[in-house]
C-alpha cells in the first residue's frame, strides 16, 4: 500500500472511530450479558475451516495474527484503493480494509486476513481500534 493510501486508511478510521462512538463501544455491547449469562463462544466450523467469532478476536487480539470470520457485511465506506467494510456476526462486529472491489452490502462472506491496530490518539488518550486487514474474501450461500 502507498503511503497515501495509508494516510487515508487512517483518516477513514479516524472519522470513523470519532463520528461513531456515541453508537458503539469498541470492546463491549451496552447490552452485553452479565456474567451469570455469558456462554462460551465458540469458533463455529464450515467450508472444511474453522471460523473465529469476532467476540473471541476481541478478547484477545495479536497484532499480525492470522484468522478467518464469517459475518454479513453492514457498513461500507470506500477509499483511495479500496474499501473499507464492517463485518457482523451474532457476537459482535470489526472493520476490514480491503484493496479488493466493493462488498455487497448484506452480504454473507468469510474473510480471511491479519488482525491490525490504529492507534488514535485525542490528548494522551487512545481510542484506537483494531481491525482486519483482508487476504482473501468468498461470500457464501445460505448452504454454507
Amino acid at each position: 500500500m502507498t503511503v497515501n493510501a495509508k494516510y487515508s486508511v487512517f483518516c477513514v478510521l479516524n472519522l470513523l472511530v470519532l463520528n461513531l462512538l456515541g453508537a458503539c463501544t469498541p470492546l463491549a455491547d451496552t447490552d452485553a450479558p452479565t456474567a451469570q449469562e455469558t456462554t462460551l463462544a465458540l469458533p463455529s466450523i464450515s467450508r472444511g475451516g474453522k471460523a473465529t467469532s469476532i467476540e473471541t478476536l476481541r478478547q484477545d487480539p495479536k497484532p499480525d495474527q492470522p484468522v478467518e470470520l464469517e459475518g454479513i457485511v453492514r457498513q461500507r465506506v470506500p477509499l483511495l484503493e479500496g474499501w473499507i467494510y464492517e463485518l457482523e456476526d451474532e457476537t459482535g462486529r470489526i472493520w476490514v480494509l480491503t484493496e479488493a472491489s466493493e462488498p455487497a452490502l448484506d452480504e454473507t462472506a468469510r474473510v480471511s486476513g491479519t488482525v491490525q491496530y490504529e492507534q488514535i490518539l485525542i490528548g494522551d488518550v487512545d481510542i484506537g481500534e483494531y481491525y482486519l486487514q483482508e487476504k482473501d474474501y468468498s461470500p457464501l450461500t445460505e448452504a454454507e
